[in-house]
């Protein structure tokens, strides 16, 4: 099936290349020339006229053309309307005087050809189609009442197999064309199946309120980066972050006030740390941050930047608030264990000793070993 499904995007183009009604266009035109090329061999053996042979051969030409400018030159208005001018102006007034008429077989031939104008156009051009297609076929009606001797009602065996053969491969276009619209259908629904799942996913992942990472993403972060720096025995630090006073000013201000300074501080943080860093949401108003390729004293310097910025929009918004920050800084020796419970404890450790003297500071855990 795959090889099947890359030989059906090579003939009429992907969906990433083109649209439905382009790819419906290009199978129209890929199915028109093999019919095309096919009723010139079938016209030899039953043994028809030279000119009706040649009719096929300009057909067949005609449709390849419109398929390579509208496959491989991405092209659609100029061979849409070029190819369904032909079918419609040109040959359908060709098979109706030669095969029957309106008691031949060519008339359900264009019942086919309305649906698909409808798939393939929009707009003025569909309504210029299939205006155009009630009035040749009102004009041929006519001029068969008037003059019914130009009507060839073809009741040879040739002729018979003739209409058979095209009404056989219209009906089989047709076919086609709605399998591949159904199958878009389901492909765009089977897309956007997968959206809703990587979505669901990513908010399974994220802190609701401030867009952060949650608690276990940052604990699986965390491990696949222990795996990779232990490796290469890379440094990397740890920074656990409580906000002093905040429980005091959702006490006054409001618990939706409380949200909206978390919410407001997550941003601005996200903004001072370096690409590679990770910060997400440990609990309530605790935080962590994972500072890859980073020692005790980088660390030291990211918390800085970070309690500046939550003064800032503390004073931002009253100076009866006082919000700062506390945070406990720890390095990880992945070549010493690779138990990441117990860095976080140390910087759970740390960060509960500034608490204790007074907050609004920044420990390192110094006994790393």
């Amino acid at each position: 099936m795959f090889w099947l499904n890359g030989i059906k995007k090579f003939l009429v183009g992907s969906r990433e290349e083109f649209s439905l009604k382009h790819r419906v266009l290009n199978t129209i035109f890929l199915f028109m020339t093999v019919v095309f090329f096919l009723a010139i061999f079938i016209n030899k053996a039953i043994g028809e006229s030279r000119g009706v042979i040649l009719l096929s051969a300009m057909g067949a030409v005609l449709y390849a053309f419109l398929y390579f400018f509208s496959r491989f030159q991405g092209r659609f208005l100029f061979p849409a309307v070029v190819g369904y001018g032909v079918a419609l102006f040109f040959y359908t007034p060709l098979l109706w005087f030669r095969d029957g008429g309106l008691t031949g077989g060519f008339p359900y031939f264009l019942i086919m050809f309305g649906i698909l104008t409808a798939l393939v156009f929009s707009g003025k051009w569909r309504a210029f189609f299939l205006v155009s297609e009630v009035l040749v076929v009102s004009l041929l009606i006519l001029l068969e009442r008037l003059y019914p001797e130009i009507i060839n009602h073809c009741p040879g065996r040739n002729c018979v197999f003739y209409n058979n053969f095209w009404g056989f491969s219209l009906s089989l276009l047709v076919v086609i064309i709605v399998g591949l619209v159904y199958i878009n259908r389901f492909e765009n629904t089977h897309e956007k199946l997968r959206e809703y799942a990587a979505k669901l996913e990513e908010l399974s992942r994220r802190d609701p309120l401030t867009g952060l990472y949650n608690r276990r993403e940052l604990m699986e972060r965390l491990n696949l980066l222990a795996k990779i720096f232990s490796r290469n025995n890379s440094k990397l630090s740890l920074i656990m972050i409580d906000l002093d006073n905040f429980k005091a000013a959702n006490d006054s201000f409001g618990h939706s006030f409380g949200d909206r300074i978390l919410k407001e501080i997550a941003e601005e943080w996200v903004k001072l740390l370096r690409q590679g860093d990770i910060l997400g949401r440990w609990g309530g108003d605790e935080f962590l941050v994972i500072l890859p390729h980073a020692d005790a004293e980088g660390a030291r310097e990211v918390a800085k930047r970070l309690k500046e910025k939550v003064e800032e929009i503390s004073r931002s918004y009253s100076p009866e608030l006082k919000i700062s920050l506390s945070a406990g800084i720890t390095e990880v020796y992945l070549n010493i264990t690779r138990d990441i419970e117990k860095f976080i404890e140390r910087a759970d450790s740390a960060l509960y000793l500034g608490k204790k003297t007074g907050g609004n500071s920044i420990v390192i855990f110094r006994n790393n070993n």
